[in-house]
């Protein structure tokens, strides 16, 4: 299994407890050990199964195929399990014959056999359409979880943005889960506007002074307009708190609408 990357310290990465918010790297590889670990613990057919299929989305073809292969002839899906073997291995060997089982899997899945027609698309490497449909059909954690274990920075990066979005919405209103998805894929404007439309004046200040410390927001002006709400909306609260010093401090970095607010915090 791979390694930690050298390039990283262990001091600049997040644990795993964090589950999907961590890098990718780390992630893959915390996931590739999970599914180790319960192949060597596996006692029952189901549990083998289960181990198979994991392989299979992970990209662990060879074993996956062995594992199918274990099946007992007297088993009632030992044919099944047989030719889930055979096609795994064909695949991974000619890569032939993508465009037929892409449409056999489009049609598994528009019949409600959702799960066959994931592991078909991720069969022929098209794990990103995989992640599309899941997150279509309402399975948010294993299009996350199958996304960051499985695809590249750019691909994930687009399946995460479009669940942090569904997690913004009104519908989800998990606005404290969307900001913390959004820290994680560096949209840092996002983060600010999130911390805004939760009113955590003084984090999105905080937030919004690291990053035009380290100058990692976009400069644009949009990025401009919701710095300067988060600046003008702290010194407000500190007006009401008697702190007229250090809202007059805030007012001056944001700009004409700064200006705008007089001594006691009112436009």
């Amino acid at each position: 299994l791979a390694s930690i990357p050298t390039s990283m310290s262990l001091n600049s990465v997040l644990d795993t407890c964090y589950d999907v918010l961590v890098d990718a790297s780390l992630y893959q590889c915390a996931e590739l050990r999970r599914v180790a670990l319960h192949d060597v613990k596996r006692t029952t057919y189901e549990h083998t199964q289960q181990c198979a299929v994991s392989h299979l989305l992970l990209g662990q073809t060879d074993r996956a195929v062995q594992l199918f292969l274990e099946t007992e002839s007297t088993n009632d899906n030992y044919l099944t399990d047989s030719l889930r073997a055979c096609l795994a291995a064909t695949i991974c060997s000619s890569g032939a014959s993508q465009s037929t089982i892409k449409l056999v899997a489009t049609n598994f899945i528009a019949n409600g056999r959702l799960d066959e027609g994931v592991k078909l698309l991720c069969l022929i490497d098209k794990g990103l359409d995989a992640c599309r449909y899941l997150q279509t059909y309402g399975h948010w954690d294993q299009s996350g979880w199958l996304a960051k274990a499985t695809l590249g920075e750019d691909e994930f990066h687009e399946v995460f943005s479009r669940w942090a979005e569904h997690l913004a919405a009104s519908s989800s209103n998990r606005k404290d889960l969307a900001t913390m998805f959004f820290v994680s894929l560096e949209h840092f404007q996002k983060v600010i506007e999130m911390l805004l439309s939760m009113q955590c004046f003084e984090m999105a200040v905080l937030f919004a002074e690291a990053c035009l410390e380290f100058d990692v927001l976009p400069n644009n002006r949009e990025t401009v307009h919701f710095i300067e709400i988060a600046f003008v909306e702290y010194a407000r609260y500190l007006e009401t708190i008697g702190l007229r010093k250090a809202a007059h401090h805030y007012c001056a970095f944001a700009g004409a609408r700064g200006r705008s607010v007089n001594i006691d915090g009112t436009f």
